[in-house]
Protein backbone atom coordinates (compact mmCIF):
# COMPACT_ATOMS: atom_id res chain seq x y z
CA UNK A 1 0.00 0.00 0.00
CA UNK A 2 1.43 3.53 -1.12
CA UNK A 3 1.31 6.19 1.69
CA UNK A 4 2.36 9.76 1.00
CA UNK A 5 5.65 11.18 2.49
CA UNK A 6 5.25 13.25 5.79
CA UNK A 7 4.65 16.81 4.80
CA UNK A 8 7.52 19.14 3.43
CA UNK A 9 6.46 22.27 6.02
CA UNK A 10 7.89 21.05 8.90
CA UNK A 11 10.66 23.74 10.30
CA UNK A 12 13.39 23.40 7.31
CA UNK A 13 17.50 23.18 7.90
CA UNK A 14 20.24 22.54 5.94
CA UNK A 15 18.87 19.12 5.06
CA UNK A 16 15.38 19.79 4.08
CA UNK A 17 15.55 19.37 0.64
CA UNK A 18 17.36 16.22 -0.13
CA UNK A 19 15.32 14.97 2.81
CA UNK A 20 11.87 15.50 0.43
CA UNK A 21 13.68 14.54 -2.05
CA UNK A 22 13.87 11.07 -0.54
CA UNK A 23 10.61 11.04 1.10
CA UNK A 24 8.70 11.88 -1.98
CA UNK A 25 10.48 8.66 -3.66
CA UNK A 26 9.07 6.21 -0.96
CA UNK A 27 5.87 4.15 -1.23
CA UNK A 28 5.70 2.87 2.30
CA UNK A 29 5.33 5.32 5.71
CA UNK A 30 8.10 6.32 7.49
CA UNK A 31 8.60 4.23 11.31
CA UNK A 32 8.35 6.48 14.39
CA UNK A 33 9.80 5.40 17.84
CA UNK A 34 9.59 6.74 20.66
CA UNK A 35 13.15 8.21 20.39
CA UNK A 36 12.20 9.76 17.30
CA UNK A 37 9.10 11.73 19.42
CA UNK A 38 12.00 12.85 22.06
CA UNK A 39 14.64 14.19 19.17
CA UNK A 40 11.69 15.92 17.66
CA UNK A 41 10.39 17.37 20.72
CA UNK A 42 13.53 18.33 21.77
CA UNK A 43 14.72 19.39 17.98
CA UNK A 44 11.74 21.94 18.41
CA UNK A 45 12.45 23.18 22.20
CA UNK A 46 16.02 23.70 21.01
CA UNK A 47 15.21 25.75 18.11
CA UNK A 48 13.30 28.23 20.72
CA UNK A 49 16.09 28.23 22.88
CA UNK A 50 18.26 28.83 19.57
CA UNK A 51 15.97 31.71 18.40
CA UNK A 52 15.78 29.85 15.33
CA UNK A 53 11.79 29.98 15.43
CA UNK A 54 9.10 30.93 17.94
CA UNK A 55 6.80 28.70 20.28
CA UNK A 56 4.22 28.92 17.86
CA UNK A 57 5.71 27.90 14.95
CA UNK A 58 7.22 24.94 16.45
CA UNK A 59 4.03 23.94 17.46
CA UNK A 60 2.28 24.06 14.18
CA UNK A 61 5.36 21.95 13.33
CA UNK A 62 4.40 19.70 15.87
CA UNK A 63 0.91 19.64 15.12
CA UNK A 64 1.85 18.71 11.28
CA UNK A 65 3.68 15.83 12.83
CA UNK A 66 0.63 14.54 14.87
CA UNK A 67 -1.63 15.05 11.36
CA UNK A 68 0.95 12.61 9.44
CA UNK A 69 0.93 10.54 12.16
CA UNK A 70 -2.89 9.88 12.07
CA UNK A 71 -2.55 9.66 8.11
CA UNK A 72 -0.58 7.03 8.34
CA UNK A 73 2.74 9.06 6.36
CA UNK A 74 4.22 7.86 9.70
CA UNK A 75 3.99 4.68 11.42
CA UNK A 76 4.22 3.85 15.48
CA UNK A 77 6.41 1.43 15.73
CA UNK A 78 7.52 0.15 19.71
CA UNK A 79 11.00 -1.07 20.52
CA UNK A 80 12.26 -3.66 22.96
CA UNK A 81 14.69 -1.09 24.74
CA UNK A 82 16.68 -3.19 27.10
CA UNK A 83 17.27 -5.38 23.83
CA UNK A 84 17.97 -2.30 21.90
CA UNK A 85 20.30 -1.23 24.68
CA UNK A 86 21.92 -4.68 24.63
CA UNK A 87 22.65 -4.29 21.22
CA UNK A 88 23.48 -0.32 21.55
CA UNK A 89 26.46 -1.74 23.69
CA UNK A 90 27.70 -4.62 21.89
CA UNK A 91 28.24 -1.70 18.78
CA UNK A 92 29.43 0.53 20.92
CA UNK A 93 32.46 -1.74 21.62
CA UNK A 94 33.02 -2.84 18.71
CA UNK A 95 32.61 0.83 16.80
CA UNK A 96 32.69 3.53 19.03
CA UNK A 97 36.09 3.79 19.11
CA UNK A 98 36.66 3.53 15.35
CA UNK A 99 33.35 5.86 13.49
CA UNK A 100 32.94 7.97 17.06
CA UNK A 101 29.53 6.89 17.91
CA UNK A 102 27.49 8.68 20.13
CA UNK A 103 25.33 7.19 22.98
CA UNK A 104 21.79 8.30 20.89
CA UNK A 105 23.43 7.36 17.60
CA UNK A 106 23.98 3.66 19.11
CA UNK A 107 20.36 3.37 20.13
CA UNK A 108 19.00 4.93 17.29
CA UNK A 109 20.79 2.20 14.88
CA UNK A 110 20.12 -0.34 17.74
CA UNK A 111 16.32 0.62 17.66
CA UNK A 112 16.60 -0.18 13.88
CA UNK A 113 17.89 -3.40 14.37
CA UNK A 114 15.48 -4.19 16.64
CA UNK A 115 12.62 -3.31 14.20
CA UNK A 116 13.64 -5.23 11.75
CA UNK A 117 13.81 -2.30 9.65
CA UNK A 118 16.78 -2.64 6.18
CA UNK A 119 16.43 0.80 5.09
CA UNK A 120 18.20 3.60 7.34
CA UNK A 121 18.11 7.09 6.87
CA UNK A 122 20.41 9.43 8.21
CA UNK A 123 22.31 13.05 7.38
CA UNK A 124 24.32 12.36 9.99
CA UNK A 125 27.59 10.96 8.81
CA UNK A 126 28.61 8.94 11.94
CA UNK A 127 25.65 7.41 12.56
CA UNK A 128 24.92 6.74 8.76
CA UNK A 129 28.59 4.84 9.03
CA UNK A 130 27.58 2.60 11.82
CA UNK A 131 24.07 1.84 10.07
CA UNK A 132 26.17 0.56 7.09
CA UNK A 133 28.90 -1.38 9.36
CA UNK A 134 26.07 -3.34 10.92
CA UNK A 135 23.99 -4.07 7.87
CA UNK A 136 21.58 -1.67 7.47
CA UNK A 137 21.12 -0.09 4.09
CA UNK A 138 21.78 3.80 3.03
CA UNK A 139 18.75 5.85 1.99
CA UNK A 140 19.92 8.28 -0.06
Amino acid sequence: MSHPCPREDYLSDANSTRANELLNSLSEPLIFTRRHRLEFGNALELGIFRGNHTRSQAQESWNDLVTDIRAGRLQRAGVNWPSAIRTATLMSRQFSAKIGSRSLDLLHVAAARALNIADFLSFDLRQSELARAVGLRQLG
